[in-house]
């Protein structure tokens, strides 16, 4: 493809790019709610679940008399990216036995714990965390899911009341509430693990549930070399623009932000047309072009589009650091946008053939 406008001083030639096909979208979902429960404890489960990350995006629900139910699978259309982080922390923390959680039917383990010993009972869980495992979310998940675990080894033991027993109170993160207490003695049941499992979790409420940023590009599948291209991408919220190009000798080029454009933005639901109203008032405009004379050829465009003009900016830096260069591209893009939630931002990958003219 071609790059012309009279204003510049030299034709750009943009003949490259990368291999075809369309790349995963990453997952993503938009600012929900306030956080429920912040803090390192979370809510506690009443007992330790394998596969941590399968967890997140879960939906919860809370039960009357305190503790929430994690639903047993994840809800249709909710995907999940998972980040791990290393916590290293000794945590220890007691409740009340019924302020405990769950997935799925577990709870009615409380029922038959005070059934036999009463309903003055507390949780207590003792861990070694080793990391917080937490989702970035996209998709119909529900009004409040898992969003956070933590992991680590270590016990969970259900006690009878201090109070009840005649004690005093007993620690809680570790601190001694005043007096001297023999757990020991208020100990009913426990449950250990010495192989890493989610212990605690903390949740997080989405008003309407949780929706992503859609991001259509429209563009032929075929164009004949020497024809003129033109494109559209429509967004479903309002957003910061950045579209590059990749050809088939692995080059690229950025063609928006640009001169003639700078700060390039779409409206919710509005097609924008690429080249756009400023280039094409500059007199740009795009020409498919073959890499060898006779053979076909395909490129692709990267089409990154962005709720927050700061994280539209972080990737404006990356493309004039990587001045054509994809892998270096790619490499400084992950880094960049590493700690950028996928709910703010939303790539896609557009494929075409260029077809010699006959």
């Amino acid at each position: 493809m071609r790059s012309l406008a009279p204003a510049l001083a030299s034709v750009l030639a943009l003949v490259a790019a990368l291999g075809c096909g369309s790349e995963p979208v990453v997952p993503e979902v938009p600012k929900g709610g306030d956080d429920v429960n912040r803090g390192p404890q979370g809510h506690l489960l009443l007992f330790p679940a394998p596969n941590a990350e399968r967890l997140l995006g879960r939906a919860v629900t809370r039960r009357p008399e305190g503790g929430f139910v994690i639903a047993e699978e994840l809800a249709p259309g909710c995907e999940v990216e998972v980040v791990r982080e290393r916590n290293a922390v000794s945590f220890a923390r007691e409740v009340d036995l019924r302020e405990a959680s769950d997935v799925g039917g577990s709870y009615a383990l409380v029922a038959s714990f005070e059934a036999r010993w009463g309903k003055e009972l507390k949780a207590r869980i003792e861990a070694q965390n080793e990391e917080r495992v937490r989702a970035e979310l996209r998709g119909e998940c529900g009004e409040e899911v898992v969003t956070e675990v933590f992991v680590g080894t270590g016990a969970r033991s259900v006690l009878r009341s201090a109070e009840v027993a005649g004690e005093a109170s007993a620690s809680v993160m570790g601190v001694s509430g005043g007096g001297k207490t023999d757990r020991s003695a208020r100990i009913l049941d426990e449950t250990k693990w010495s192989e890493p499992q989610a212990y605690a979790f903390t949740t997080q409420r989405f008003e309407g549930g949780l929706r992503g940023m859609d991001v259509e590009v429209r563009l032929p599948s075929q164009i004949v070399e020497g024809d003129a291209v033109e494109f559209a991408v429509t967004t479903s919220e309002d957003a910061h623009l950045v579209v590059y190009y990749v050809g088939a000798d692995g080059k690229g080029a950025t063609l928006l932000p640009s001169n003639e454009d700078p700060h390039p933005a779409t409206k919710k639901g509005a097609p924008f047309r690429i080249p756009s109203e400023p280039q094409r008032a500059a007199g740009v405009r795009l020409q498919a072009a073959l890499l060898k004379k006779g053979e076909a050829c395909k490129e692709r465009l990267l089409v990154f589009a962005f709720h927050e003009e700061g994280d539209f900016k972080l990737v404006q830096g990356a493309l004039d650091e990587a001045d054509g260069d994809v892998e270096r591209l790619e490499q400084l893009l992950a880094k960049k946008l590493a700690n950028v939630p996928a709910r703010r931002w939303k790539r896609r990958s557009v494929s075409y053939a260029i077809e010699p003219r006959r």
